[in-house]
């Protein structure tokens, strides 16, 4: 089955690299893939890997509307805020793999108190809007949690494979059950500054929403952001991911090296994590002891150059999972426009 639904997804975003398009000779789009890991901060914070691809197309008003790309975009004309043949306009879809395990993969049944094993797959859709002034998107999440996605054999596989410590307590990981999951985030210039050689100083609030059995949470903070052209950097958030950039929406190829950064504060109140509270329908292992408060400082580098572009960003925030400790992650990320 899990073969069947990577098939399936990859599939489908051949199947829209590929669909014919108005000026296609004019437009640019980007394959970026995403790295997300706990050992890009020297850390152990039970976040063991995630990885996806993103696809992001150029702006929907190149697209004829019969095309795959015009499609999905007149389909989702419904969202607010979103113009499904927009100049400013995006669409992005991913393919997105996470295992999540205990603090110590050495013991068959983990203590009620960690956070438990699961593999998580998603396909995710989302619709990114930039209004001068202030930015939005749209995320849409369909997939699975449990032994469907593979997560077990594929940490066993590449353990055995490096010489690790085998994980023990995938038995015990949560069950299978399906993800659907609605977010949306809102980003407000407060302030812009031109500076030196082209280069840009802006801050923005943010905030998010997230609903659905992967995560429902409520965040707000603030971004600054320093580059040439930053809207081609959406700065983005969520419970799960942190704060980031959705690398390569709207990018276009650059003659020469283009750098920006940014740094963010952003605070969460928690009503679901899907890693740390478990199955919604099914029983399951949770921790019900977690906060319901959390903080995160996020920041990270963008570069481009020529076709190429890569970002590499770091998320610190309080554990959900009521310890001391922090849940650090480096998110590492490289694509190409085409």
């Amino acid at each position: 089955m899990i073969i069947k639904y990577t098939t399936f997804s990859a599939l489908l975003i051949s199947v829209a690299i590929s669909a014919p398009a108005a000026n296609s000779e004019e437009r640019n789009e980007s394959l970026v893939l995403s790295v997300e890991n706990d050992v890009f901060t020297g850390s152990d914070s039970n976040y063991t890997n995630g990885i996806s691809i993103n696809w992001s197309t150029d702006s929907l008003s190149k697209y004829e509307p019969g095309s795959f790309v015009g499609g999905v975009a007149n389909l989702l004309d419904f969202a607010p805020g979103f113009d499904s043949d927009g100049e400013d306009d995006h669409l992005l879809f991913s393919l997105i793999h996470e295992m999540n395990t205990p603090s110590d993969i050495t013991i068959v049944d983990p203590p009620l108190t960690e956070q438990p094993y699961s593999g998580i797959l998603l396909l995710g859709t989302s619709l990114y809007s930039d209004r001068g002034d202030w930015q939005q998107t749209w995320n849409l999440r369909v997939g699975a949690v449990g032994p469907i996605t593979q997560a077990d054999h594929l940490q066993r596989a590449y353990h055995q494979w490096s010489g690790a410590d085998e994980p023990r307590g995938w038995s015990t990981q949560l069950p299978n059950e399906p993800i659907f999951n609605i977010g949306y985030v809102r980003s407000d210039n407060w302030f812009e500054s031109q500076l030196a050689g082209d280069y840009d100083l802006r801050l923005s609030s943010i905030a998010n929403v997230e609903a659905g059995t992967y995560a429902t949470a409520l965040g707000l903070g603030s971004v600054v952001e320093i580059g040439k052209d930053l809207n081609q950097t959406v700065t983005s958030s969520s419970l799960g991911g942190g704060i980031g950039s959705f690398v390569g929406v709207g990018a276009e190829p650059t003659q020469s090296l283009e750098v920006s950064g940014f740094a963010g504060v952003i605070g969460y109140a928690v009503g679901h994590y899907l890693p740390i509270d478990g199955n919604v329908f099914r029983d399951s292992r949770s921790i019900n002891d977690r906060e319901d408060l959390v903080a995160q400082f996020g920041t990270g580098i963008s570069a481009r150059y020529g076709n190429f572009i890569g970002s590499f960003a770091v998320t610190f925030a309080t554990n959900p999972n009521d310890r001391d400790d922090t849940l650090d992650v480096g998110i590492l990320s490289v694509g190409w426009v085409f």
